[in-house]
């Protein structure tokens, strides 16, 4: 079993330090929202759900699969964040057609991935039973 310390990891998104945390159902900004993921600008944290303790999940089988599709969307939400483009957000008709969003993204990518890869790897230890980091639910 491991500590919940490491059930936290910080990671630099654009020179400013997150908190990741793995939290459980009984996290109540998540619960309150019923999300399985959070970012706070504010705060500088970002909350993903362990669906492996959430009764409401027992029936899901891609547990760790979920994690990383949640993180994988909160990280964008901070770099964006961090970008000065989360509270200039607008209702933009057809935003994905947006020259300047998609050069901020084929800029940003380099910084996306390293920090999804960093991420990706430490969830993979919270489910890998022979990891030092693995998180037993039950």
């Amino acid at each position: 079993m491991m500590h919940m310390a490491s059930r936290s990891k910080r990671v630099s998104i654009l020179g400013t330090q997150y908190t990741v945390r793995y939290v459980g159902p009984e996290n109540k900004t998540l619960a309150d929202r019923g999300a399985v993921g959070y970012t706070n600008a504010h705060i500088k944290t970002i909350l993903i759900l362990d669906t492996r303790q959430d009764p409401s999940c027992s029936h899901f089988k891609g547990h760790l699969s979920s994690a990383i599709d949640t993180m994988r969307h909160e990280v964008i939400h901070a770099f964006l964040d961090q970008s000065g483009l989360g509270g200039n957000s607008m209702s933009v008709r057809a935003w994905a057609e947006n020259e300047e969003m998609i050069d901020w993204f084929a800029i940003q990518w380099p910084r996306i991935q390293l920090v999804i890869d960093q991420l990706t790897a430490w969830l993979h230890m919270l489910h890998d039973p022979t990891s030092e980091l693995y998180f037993k639910v039950g």
